[in-house]
């Protein structure tokens, strides 16, 4: 179910499309533009400021990390939150909406869709939702300017598990 279906269920959401970006230029993971979709919304009650409102996502391509026990695995489910409290996900005032980006520990989380303690996810990074790819192209486009060294492999190492 998309955030579409779930916005009459929450309060002040106004969803135009399902389909959004994901960029950072402060994480070298997550640099590269991925399409990110939206798969409903998520309650984090462990979060120190309460009950924060996130949103379950999956993005493609996925990201490759090292999972002590079990290497280096693809993934592509995760939870983001806002990290600004004046520019949130219910409703998106304003693009880019900065977020944070936690990995998923427990996996109950994508049938409950609630975390219920830190222990559930990892803070992962700060990311950037954008609304299109060519917002999103044009902050990835800004850390490889930034860092010309990564610049030349990034294709490469956007895809290859090797990275």
């Amino acid at each position: 179910m998309g955030l579409r279906q779930l916005a009459p269920h929450i309060k002040g959401v106004v969803v135009n499309q399902e389909k959004y970006y994901l960029t950072s230029t402060e994480h070298r993971d997550f640099v590269s533009v991925r399409e990110c979709n939206f798969i409903g919304a998520i309650d984090y009650r462990g979060h120190t400021k309460g009950v924060q409102q996130g949103v379950l996502v999956k993005v493609h391509p996925g990201i490759f990390h090292e999972i002590p026990g079990k290497g280096r695995v693809e993934l592509n489910h995760f939870v983001i939150l806002p990290r600004h409290e004046s520019n949130g996900l219910f409703p998106i005032k304003q693009w880019p909406v900065h977020v944070y980006v936690y990995q998923i520990l427990n996996e109950d989380i994508l049938k409950t869709r609630q975390i219920n303690n830190d222990k559930d996810v990892y803070m992962l990074a700060w990311a950037e939702l954008h609304d299109t790819y060519e917002s999103a192209k044009k902050t990835s486009d800004q850390y490889y300017e930034m860092n010309p060294r990564e610049s030349d492999d990034k294709e490469k190492k956007r895809f290859n598990p090797e990275y």
